[in-house]
């Protein structure tokens, strides 16, 4: 049987909306007017909190850094 695997402290696989917030120094609602505006990735409901999948947080930071350079 495969060693579980363990994620660090610091990179989580959700992150809530005020780690969300840290990441991309944006205030909540600036954060929710991007999802509403299709231009953020929109979070996973997991029982009644919401939370986003740091992968395409991630995704959604490297793609603003490509258009950035263009």
């Amino acid at each position: 049987m495969p060693a579980a695997v363990r994620v660090p402290a610091a990179d989580p696989k959700l992150l809530t909306l005020h780690d969300v917030c840290r990441r991309l120094r944006l205030g909540h609602s600036k954060v929710y007017a991007l999802i509403k505006e299709g231009r953020f990735p929109a979070p996973l409901k997991v029982g009644r909190v919401s939370r986003w999948v740091t992968r395409e947080v991630d995704a959604w930071v490297e793609d603003q850094i490509a258009a950035s350079e263009r």
